[in-house]
């Protein structure tokens, strides 16, 4: 059984691949594929098959693609952790005095990703509102209490929202929503945010 073909670098821009196209030991040579001044793939040997020599071009087409998308993705990616001391809390001005926000990424008020962190007082009572855009999220610390819908019931047909719950809210769907105790909230979303009070 033949060993595979296995690219070997001998020197910059080029790459030596063993011709085991049926030839003998005594008759195999290499096939050398290298790179031009302007980037193009030159492949030398007239005595490999169209075949291969087509195999061999595209293999290395794929290879130095990927090689050079792997680069790009990881000059792009940014990783960030934020440490809970290193919160910046400040008081949200979309709703009533008494909930703090702390921003973890993205700007809210920009029509881009963002997440951030909110942190209602005890006995603190939300209106009926809805958001313009889909809202995950997840309860940090504390129990809180919502109740849905434009006419929702109020607080008897409520449901309880504990530390470790998270909850999807689709864009425009009404809530009503009570703090039972000192609560943190984590919530990603697209901006701009906003809230529109039932009428």
């Amino acid at each position: 059984m033949r060993e595979p073909a296995a690219l070997i670098g001998p020197q910059p821009g080029f790459w030596s691949v063993p011709n085991l196209a049926g030839h003998t030991s005594e008759q195999r040579s290499d096939v050398v594929i290298k790179l031009d001044s302007n980037d193009q793939l030159i492949l030398r040997n007239p005595m490999i098959s169209h075949k291969l020599r087509l195999t061999l071009l595209l293999s290395a087409m794929v290879s130095i693609g990927l090689s050079s998308q792997s680069a790009v993705r990881a000059d792009a990616a940014k990783w960030m952790v934020i440490q809970p001391g290193a919160l910046v809390w400040a008081p949200f001005a979309e709703l009533p005095a008494g909930t703090d926000i702390a921003v973890l990424y993205g700007d809210p008020s920009k029509a881009e990703a963002y997440a951030v962190r909110l942190k209602f007082p005890k006995g603190y009572e939300v209106a009926n509102h809805s958001h313009p855009t889909d809202e995950s999220i997840t309860v940090i610390s504390g129990k809180l209490f919502m109740a849905f819908g434009k006419n929702n019931p109020g607080r008897a047909g409520s449901t309880a929202l504990v530390s470790g719950s998270f909850m999807m809210l689709p864009a425009g769907s009404f809530h009503h929503l009570w703090a039972e105790a000192d609560t943190v909230v984590e919530i990603h979303s697209t901006g701009p945010s906003g809230i529109k009070l039932a009428k």
